[in-house]
C-alpha cells in the first residue's frame, strides 16, 4: 500500500434516536434522585440540629430518635397531602413528587426504627411487644404503620406498577392511609411533650391538613359524582381516624383500662 494512503476512519455505530433518548432520561432520572436526597437530608439535617442545639439539650441518641420520626412522618404527611390538594385545587399539581416524598419519609422512618432499637431497646425485640393493647403500648401502633410503609416502599417503583398493572397497584398503595393513621397514634401516644416544638407544630399542621383535604376531596366528588372507589376509601379513613382518635385521647381511660 502506498505511503501517501489514507487509513480510513473505523466505523462508528450510530446510537438509535429511542435509544438517545432513553439514556437522556436515565440521566435526567439520576440527577433528580440526587437533588431529591440532598433535600430531603437537609430537611432532616436542620430538624436534627434543633432537635439537638434546643429541643433535647445535647442528647445525641433522642436528638437522632426524633429528628428520624419527625422529619419522615412530616414527609409521608406531604405525600398523603398531595393527592387530594389536586382534587379540591385542580391548579395545585404536585403529583409527580408524590412518590418522592413517600420514599423519602420512608427512608428516614426506617432509619428512626433502626434509631430505636439500637439505642432504647438494645436490639432486644422482645421489648417491643411488652403490652398488647396498643394505647398503652404504642410501639405497636408504630410497628403496624412500618409494616405498611416497608411493603408500599418495596412496590414503590415503575416496574411493581407495570408487574401489578396500575389500577392494582394504585389499590394496594391506598393502604398509606391506613398506615399513616397508626403512625400518628404512635407519635401523638408515645411521648407528647416532644412535639411541642416547631417541628412538632409543623408536623401536626401538614397531619391535620392531609386529613381535612381528604374529607374535603371526597366530599367534592361525591358532589359531582364522580366517588369512585378511592374516595370511598378516603373517607373510610377520616372515619377510622376519627374513631382511633377519640379512643386514644378522649376515652384513653377507658381503652387502657
Amino acid at each position: 500500500m502506498p505511503d501517501n494512503a489514507s487509513t480510513p476512519a473505523p466505523v462508528v455505530p450510530a446510537v438509535p434516536r429511542a435509544q438517545e433518548g432513553l439514556l437522556d432520561e436515565l440521566n435526567r432520572k439520576k440527577i433528580y434522585i440526587v437533588k431529591a436526597f440532598a433535600l430531603a437530608m437537609g430537611f432532616w439535617f436542620v430538624q436534627f440540629l434543633y432537635q439537638y442545639y434546643a429541643a433535647s439539650a445535647g442528647d445525641l441518641q433522642s436528638s437522632l430518635v426524633r429528628s428520624f420520626s419527625l422529619a419522615g412522618t412530616t414527609l409521608i404527611g406531604l405525600a398523603l397531602l398531595i393527592g387530594p390538594l389536586v382534587v379540591v385545587f385542580p391548579k395545585r399539581n404536585y403529583i409527580q413528587f408524590r412518590r418522592t416524598f413517600g420514599v423519602a419519609g420512608f427512608t428516614l422512618v426506617a432509619l428512626h426504627v433502626l434509631a430505636v432499637l439500637a439505642f432504647l431497646f438494645q436490639w432486644n425485640i422482645s421489648y417491643l411487644f411488652f403490652d398488647l393493647n396498643p394505647f398503652k403500648n404504642p410501639v405497636l401502633f408504630g410497628s403496624m404503620a412500618f409494616s405498611i410503609f416497608l411493603m408500599l416502599f418495596s412496590t414503590s417503583t415503575d416496574w411493581a406498577i407495570r408487574k401489578l398493572s396500575y389500577p392494582k397497584w394504585k389499590s394496594v398503595h391506598r393502604l398509606i392511609y391506613f398506615a399513616f393513621i397508626f403512625a400518628i397514634l404512635h407519635y401523638s401516644l408515645t411521648n407528647p411533650p416532644a412535639l411541642e416544638n416547631v417541628f412538632g407544630y409543623l408536623l401536626r399542621l401538614v397531619t391535620v391538613s392531609a386529613i381535612v383535604l381528604e374529607l374535603a376531596a371526597f366530599y367534592k366528588k361525591v358532589q359531582s359524582g364522580q366517588a369512585g372507589k378511592g374516595a370511598w376509601v378516603g373517607a373510610a379513613f377520616a372515619l377510622l381516624a376519627l374513631v382511633l382518635f377519640s379512643l386514644g385521647f378522649l376515652f384513653r381511660p377507658l381503652v387502657t383500662g
